[in-house]
C-alpha cells in the first residue's frame, strides 16, 4: 500500500470554509519516490506537516495543532474547523485484513481513508482521528500501523548522523522491510550481533579499570546500603540519558536556539528532550560549542609547520559555556538556554551568582555550584579553578574590540544571564587636536571628515600613525606599518613558492584562507620588494618567485 492522495481544508494557507466542499488543496502521489519542489513559502512544509498530524511518526514527535494552523482569511478571521485526509491505495490482502472495518471499495479495489478534524472552541483545540466512509466516519484505532518515518532537515550532519537508538540511520533501518522479518535475521543483524558480543567481552575485561576511572572523577560511587556502584548526580547529568536525568531533576532542560534569519523563528534549534540524541551535558557542551564557534574568524597562524585554528575567542566561548554548565541549579526552572544571533551570544542558566556579580567580574574567588562537574571539565582542559574565567572572557572581548559583555541576575526564579556582543567597538585615533573614529574591522577604503580637514583612510590592519606634516588642502593620509601578521602571510607565500614554478592567485587564497583582494595587496608588496615577478595579465596572470 502507499499514500496516494492528501486533501486539505482550512490548514494554514490552504483555506476553504465548507469541509464538505472541494478541498482547498489536493495532492496526488505515486507509489515509490515523490519529490516536492517549490519556492519558499509555497506550502511544501504544510503538506509534510499535514501528513504527520494525521499519521504520526515512529519517533513519536510531539505533534499538536495550534491556533496558527487554522486558516486566516484576508480580514484576519480564523476558521473554526480544519480537516486533513490521507488516502491509501493498493492494499495487500494482509493489509486489507488489518483495516477491514474502515475500508471503502471501488469495484474490487480497496481504499483506506484516514482523516483528522480539529475544532477551535472556547480557547481550546480538540481533534479526532477517524477513518472509513465519510458518512460513517468511525474512530480509527489502528493508527500505530500507519506511523511514518520522518527525517527532519539535516542541518548538522556531523552530530545528527552519530550512532544511537534515535539516530537517523537507526530510524531508517528500524522501519526498513528487510529488518521487520520475525523469523530469519538479516545478514547485517547477524554481523552486528557478533560484533556487539566481541565488544561486550572486551569491555568486561576492562570493567575494573573503567569503574576505577569513573570513581576517581566522581561519576559513580559505592552506596552504603547495597555496596554497589551507582551513578552520582554529576555522573548522571554528564553522561546519562535525558529520560533518566529528568527522574532525578524534573526541571532539567537544555535548549540551543540559533536566530540568524529574521524571517524564520529559528535557523537551528537543539533541545534535550527531542529524543534524537542523549540529552546529557557532555554531548550538549560539544554540540553547542561547535555551533557557537563555526562563524568565528580564524587568522592565519603557523606553529611548528601546522596551522593553528584556535583563537582566544574560541577559548573564551569554551570558558563561558563551561561556566554556565558548572554553575547551573539543575532543580531550577526553565533550564539552560543558549541563544545565538548575528550580533550576540546569550547564555542563560538557573541559579544566582554565588560570589556576587561584582566579585564574579573581578575574579579571584571560585565557588562553583557543582564541584564534581567542574572536576570533570577540568580533566578535559576546560574551565578554570581559580575564579579567573569570567575576567579572562572580559579581557578577550576587550582585546578583540568587541562591545563589553554584560552579566544580569534575575530573581524569583533565580537566573544568571551572560551576553557576549559580537559587534565591534569604535576606535578613536588622535590627529593633533582632531579625533577620527574608525569602526574596527572595516577594511574598505573610505573618507572620514573632521572639522576642517579630510582624512583619507586606506585599507587598514591593526597599527596606524598620522604624519605630523599636513598638505595645503588639509588632506591627511593615514598609513599603516607592516604588521607581524602581514609579514607572516608574506613569508608563508614565499615558503610555498618553489623556484622555477608558476602560481595563480587562487592558490595563495586557499593557502592563507583570505579573500582575493587581500592576497592581491600582499602580492603587490612582494613584487615591489623584488621577491616575486608576474607573468601575463588579468585572468592569465601568474606569479613566479625570483631566484
Amino acid at each position: 500500500m502507499y499514500l496516494s492522495c492528501v486533501r486539505i481544508w482550512n490548514f494554514r494557507k490552504y483555506g476553504y470554509a465548507n469541509l464538505d466542499a472541494t478541498p482547498a488543496l489536493e495532492v496526488y502521489l505515486k507509489g515509490g519516490l515523490n519529490v516536492l519542489i517549490g519556492e519558499n513559502d509555497t506550502g511544501k512544509t504544510a503538506i509534510i506537516d499535514a501528513i504527520k498530524f494525521v499519521l504520526g511518526t515512529r519517533s513519536h514527535d510531539t505533534l499538536q495543532i495550534k491556533e496558527c494552523d487554522f486558516y486566516e482569511d484576508l480580514k484576519g478571521e480564523r476558521s473554526e474547523l480544519l480537516k486533513i485526509e490521507c488516502v491509501f491505495q493498493e492494499l495487500s490482502d494482509d493489509e486489507a485484513g488489518n483495516f477491514l472495518e474502515w475500508l471503502t471499495f471501488d469495484g474490487d479495489k480497496a481504499e483506506l481513508s484516514v482523516r483528522m478534524i480539529a475544532r477551535r472552541r472556547d480557547n481550546r483545540i480538540m481533534n479526532s482521528i477517524t477513518a472509513g466512509m465519510p458518512e460513517l466516519d468511525t474512530r480509527f484505532d489502528a493508527i500505530e500501523l500507519l506511523r511514518v518515518t520522518y527525517l527532519k532537515p539535516l542541518r548538522d550532519a556531523e552530530n545528527e548522523l552519530k550512532h544511537g537508538y534515535h539516530s537517523r540511520l537507526a530510524q531508517i533501518l528500524l522501519n526498513h522491510p528487510l529488518f521487520t522479518k520475525e523469523k530469519d535475521l538479516h545478514v547485517l543483524e547477524r554481523y552486528f550481533g557478533i560484533a556487539n558480543q566481541k565488544i561486550e567481552e572486551y569491555f568486561k575485561k576492562e570493567k575494573l579499570e573503567k569503574d576505577e576511572y569513573l570513581q576517581r572523577i566522581g561519576a559513580i560511587a559505592e552506596t552504603r546500603n547495597d555496596k554497589k556502584l551507582h551513578p552520582t548526580a554529576a555522573g548522571l547529568l554528564m553522561f546519562g540519558e535525558e529520560y533518566c536525568i529528568v527522574r532525578e531533576f524534573p526541571e532539567y532542560f537544555l535548549d540551543y536556539q540559533e536566530l540568524l534569519d529574521p524571517t524564520i523563528r529559528w535557523t537551528d534549534r537543539m533541545h534535550s528532550n527531542s529524543g534524537d540524541w542523549t540529552g546529557n551535558l557532555f554531548d550538549f557542551y560539544f554540540r553547542v560549542y561547535h555551533k557557537l564557534t563555526k562563524d568565528v574568524k580564524v587568522p592565519f597562524q603557523i606553529e611548528h609547520g601546522n596551522r593553528i585554528d584556535d583563537t582566544m575567542v574560541h577559548k573564551a566561548i569554551r570558558e563561558a559555556l563551561a561556566n554556565c554548565i558548572i554553575n547551573t541549579d539543575y532543580y531550577g526552572k526553565r533550564g539552560i538556554v543558549i541563544k545565538k544571533s548575528s550580533d550576540q551570544i546569550i547564555i542563560e542558566n538557573p541559579g544566582d551568582i554565588r560570589t556576587g556579580k561584582q566579585q564574579m567580574i573581578r575574579g579571584g574567588i571560585s565557588d562553583p555550584r557543582n564541584k564534581l562537574l567542574m572536576k570533570m571539565f577540568n580533566l578535559i582542559k576546560i574551565g578554570e579553578r581559580a575564579g579567573s574565567g569570567v575576567p579572562d572572557i572580559f579581557q578577550v572581548w576587550e582585546n578583540e574590540n568587541f562591545d563589553t559583555p554584560m552579566i544580569e541576575e534575575q530573581f524569583h526564579p533565580n537566573r544568571t544571564i551572560l551576553t557576549l556582543p559580537l559587534s565591534k567597538r569604535n576606535v578613536t585615533i588622535k590627529s593633533d587636536d582632531k579625533k577620527v573614529t574608525i569602526k574596527s574591522g572595516d577594511k574598505r577604503k573610505k573618507t572620514v571628515f573632521t572639522d576642517d580637514s579630510t582624512m583619507l583612510i586606506k585599507e587598514t590592519e591593526t597599527e596606524y600613525h598620522v604624519p605630523k606634516e599636513k598638505s595645503d588642502d588639509k588632506k591627511v593620509t593615514i598609513k599603516k606599518d607592516v604588521t607581524s601578521k602581514t609579514q607572516t602571510y608574506q613569508q608563508a607565500i614565499l615558503d610555498y613558492m618553489e623556484t622555477g614554478l608558476e602560481y595563480r592567485l587562487i592558490e595563495f587564497c586557499e593557502l592563507l584562507s583570505l579573500k582575493e583582494t587581500r592576497v592581491k595587496v600582499l602580492m603587490k608588496a612582494l613584487i615591489e620588494s623584488g621577491k616575486v615577478e608576474t607573468l601575463g595579465a588579468n585572468r592569465n596572470r601568474r606569479y613566479k618567485r625570483k631566484s
